[in-house]
């Protein structure tokens, strides 16, 4: 992954977004929908490299020659499966209901739960998609993980700026350095921990996790204790 991310960024258009295409008939679309089921199964059990198209059809109980006429490959496919997972991180993560204006420490600290807790369950989808985006094979795939890390860093800039609007912050505030660094710091200790040494925390370690990362967010901030609170 590390070695994907030194690639240049490319220009993303709302990769994750859906995307119209042509409408098949209901035994198409019942096909079509055993090959996703049975793809994001090999993917989940072989990650991107392990999983095949024989595989995935194998998972369907289809034909071979019906997995090409619904996809060009199995990148194709793969693409198609992350996309609705990228787009539920995204949503889980989000402002929820009874969340101040400006996002305080415990409501950070919440968030990362959800954050961790949507990696631990989706720990095998996770290590695939690592292994795609670092695949010279899957450029294709780049984009989208581009843009899942844009919005993320999206948001965090958006509470920075928040936070100078509201003179929690100073004016003088890096927002594009900052927001960068902190979302950094959090995929990457997540990536570690939970997809690099393929560990599964409970939930007593979740929460230490997220309640750890939001005070280091804190004082990376406000240096002083009691702005903590």
């Amino acid at each position: 992954m590390q070695k994907a991310l030194r690639k240049q960024s490319p220009k993303v258009d709302n990769a994750l977004d859906i995307q119209e295409r042509p409408r098949l008939s209901a035994r198409g679309e019942a096909t079509r929908q055993k090959l996703l089921e049975g793809a994001e199964k090999a993917f989940r059990e072989k990650g991107y490299h392990g999983a095949r198209v024989a595989d995935i059809a194998g998972n369907a109980g289809v034909a071979i020659g019906n997995f090409y006429r619904h996809f060009e490959n199995k990148n194709v496919i793969f693409l198609e499966i992350l996309k609705p997972f990228f787009r539920g991180l995204l949503e889980v993560t989000g402002r929820q209901d009874g969340d101040e204006s400006v996002l305080t420490q415990a409501q950070l600290a919440e968030r990362n739960v959800r954050y961790i807790t949507y990696y631990t369950e989706h720990q095998r989808l996770f290590i695939a998609a690592y292994e795609a985006a670092a695949s010279p094979q899957s450029d294709h795939f780049f984009p989208t993980w581009i843009e899942l890390r844009d919005r993320f860093f999206a948001r965090t800039k958006g509470w920075l700026r928040s936070l100078i609007k509201n003179g929690i912050l100073p004016e003088s505030t890096d927002v594009e350095f900052i927001g960068e660094a902190l979302g950094n710091m959090n995929e990457h200790y997540v990536y570690i921990r939970i997809v690099q040494l393929e560990r599964m925390p409970d939930q007593q370690e979740i929460e230490l996790m997220a309640n750890s990362l939001a005070k280091l967010w804190w004082r990376a901030l406000f240096l002083e204790s009691d702005a903590e609170k």
